[in-house]
């Protein structure tokens, strides 16, 4: 194996496939985190008649023998969507919609919008805002373009993020390749690793240690405020022994 994998849950892959256990999901100098994908199980990667994706990319690994090795883009899971490429995040693009919805020469003269004309670089935006739903991955979806891949329209990062983790494609496409949330029984896995992380790493937390009673002298208190045992309901003022003390003196006397 390419390293020794840690315990916890596989990475998740942008065609819904896991990566194979000892295959991180890491750069290797590409733009984007990728790994070889889990034959054993079932991925709808191996279901495509083609394994080139929207952007042109094969998906057989290079030099792989027989069976091949499929690879895919890949994210530790999360429990939010995110995009492959670094410099841009998943974001509705209705300035892309206007862009093209409003330019006539984009629409057949039967009134039919032609996607054909439709640059890849924004095409896989279009369908994307058409198919997108409320809630959940919303903008992650599968489009009819997209094969087994979920995409998602895409706003670059403000000019400094922009500028240190951009990437080529973030600046020259309004999509990205992206994966949907983690299913909740990896993040259960996931999050209770983390927490045994912080103990071996930082020590147990501390238990709470219990708050002494709040101390109050005689007479700062009303009768009726008071639980101390220092005043009776009429107002004498009684000694640690219960000896009396006598009555609550006047305002005003020493």
């Amino acid at each position: 194996p390419d390293y020794v994998p840690q315990p916890g849950p596989v990475p998740g892959t942008s065609a819904g496939c896991n990566c194979m256990p000892g295959s991180k999901c890491a750069g290797r100098g590409r733009e984007f985190s990728w790994c070889k994908i889990n034959r054993t199980e079932k991925c709808p990667l191996e279901a495509q008649r083609s394994l080139v994706d929207v952007s042109g990319a094969n998906h057989i690994l290079a030099g792989s023998g027989e069976p091949e090795t499929l690879w895919d883009y890949c994210l530790p899971p999360s429990d939010k969507v995110d995009n492959i490429h670094a410099g841009a995040h998943c974001e509705a693009r209705m300035d892309i919609v206007e862009k093209y919805y409003n330019d006539k020469d984009f629409w057949k003269e039967d009134d039919k919008f032609n996607w054909n004309l439709v640059p890849i670089k924004d095409r896989m935006t279009l369908e994307a805002m058409t198919a997108a739903k409320p809630g959940g991955d919303g903008l992650c979806v599968r489009t009819k373009s997209s094969g087994a891949h979920y995409i998602c329209p895409t706003m670059e990062d403000g000019p400094d993020k922009a500028e240190s983790e951009g990437t080529e494609w973030a600046r020259t496409h309004s999509w990205d390749f992206c994966v949907p949330g983690a299913p909740p029984e990896k993040l259960e896995v996931a999050q209770d690793l983390e927490a045994k992380r912080q103990v071996e790493s930082f020590g147990a937390p501390a238990e709470a240690s219990p708050q002494p009673e709040e101390f109050s002298k005689p007479f700062e208190k009303k009768p009726w405020q008071d639980e101390s045992g220092y005043w009776n309901e009429g107002g004498e003022a009684y000694g640690a022994q219960g000896g009396s003390w006598g009555a609550e003196p006047a305002a005003g006397t020493n």
